[in-house]
């Protein structure tokens, strides 16, 4: 009789112990904080109150910016389930969300940009201002 030689683990590790080789071979890009940057660009060169970038599905306000639209607005600020380091507002981006948005900025007399999604690569994903005050800030690309 022969033994074969098995491990016999007892206990075991947690999924996410266990999980972490499942995808070895795909590629980590260390990512900056995007959204931060536009903003603080936008912010420090052209002083604009709000800030609404486009991230996926969403238009996303983080920051100060998410204070103010907490406060003056009513929507929530969270911080993605804890995958953000820091608090937003975020919305759908749709074209009626969009209309409401510009909408609010005019009534307010505020200094506003909304970024869109424009082009897709591999490692970055273009973002253009559709809509802004003041109006000479459209087409600015980040």
């Amino acid at each position: 009789m022969t033994k074969d030689k098995i491990k016999i683990y007892q206990g075991g590790s947690t999924g996410l112990v266990q999980q972490k080789g499942i995808h070895p071979n795909k590629k980590k890009f260390k990512s900056s904080y995007i959204f931060k940057d536009i903003k603080d660009e936008l912010k420090n060169s052209h002083k604009l109150d709000v800030i609404f970038i486009q991230g996926g599905m969403f238009f996303n306000i983080i920051e100060e910016d998410a204070d103010f639209i907490e406060k003056e607005f009513k929507w929530n600020k969270h911080d993605s389930g804890g995958t953000q380091p820091w608090f937003l507002c975020s919305c759908r981006a749709t074209k009626k969300m969009e209309e409401f948005i510009i909408k609010k900025m005019e009534e307010k007399s505020l200094r506003y940009a909304i970024l869109r999604q424009t082009d897709y690569g591999e490692t970055k994903v273009t973002r253009t201002i559709i809509s802004s005050n003041p109006k000479e800030l459209e087409g600015m690309e980040f």
